[in-house]
């Protein structure tokens, strides 16, 4: 391989290896997101049946 194509492959590679794992990231915090707001409303039904 030419040099040239190795300079720009490499931090390709980081930079797309970088989005992936924020990709990864950003889905796991909207599931625990998800999560705790199913507890939350779990939480407020319970209360309005305890009235």
């Amino acid at each position: 391989m030419n040099d040239d194509v190795l300079y720009l492959l490499y931090p390709a590679i980081f930079v797309f290896s970088m989005l992936f794992i924020g990709l990864v990231y950003t889905v796991i915090e909207f599931k625990k997101m998800e999560k705790d707001n199913d507890k939350d409303k779990d939480k407020d039904d319970s209360k309005l049946d305890d009235k």
